[in-house]
């Protein structure tokens, strides 16, 4: 997570530093999409977050894995659209049931991001079409 000075703090420095950095972003493959990571680097009941390179701008995804199904969305809150996580891979709800914003605890099904509950009620998180090639986790082209 990256931030300028909030406003505040009264030290002038950033008052954010205590936040861990976001992950380095991922070049996308020479034939188009990101490799991930391994599947099992996402256990099942999980989520994981990456960045994306895409032509220099960078774009946050959150992948969730249940079973043999993976789901992938844009890391943004359709409500402020900010991050839906402030700690790296922290984007499901306590119980593991639904990603949760932790800003504003919007909740949202994992199965088509759907938010049930929050702010943006009835609004959907921006999926991203996701593959399995070779046993890695490749983020399409959107």
């Amino acid at each position: 997570m990256s931030g300028g000075d909030a406003g505040g703090s009264g030290g002038g420095g950033d008052p954010w530093s205590f936040l861990p950095a976001d992950p380095a972003p991922i070049a996308p493959l020479a034939d188009g999409g990101w490799e991930l990571c391994p599947v099992d680097a996402v256990p099942d009941g999980a989520a994981r977050g990456f960045v994306l390179d895409d032509a220099g701008v960078r774009l946050g995804i959150v992948v969730v894995r249940r079973g043999d199904d993976l789901y992938g969305y844009v890391n943004r809150c359709p409500h402020l659209s900010i991050p839906l996580n402030l700690w790296p891979d922290k984007f499901l709800s306590p119980d593991g049931q639904v990603l949760q914003c932790a800003t504003h605890g919007a909740r949202f099904r994992i199965e088509d991001g759907l938010c049930i509950h929050g702010p943006c009620d009835g609004r959907f998180l921006t999926s991203f079409r996701l593959a399995v090639k070779n046993r890695k986790i490749v983020a399409l082209e959107p």
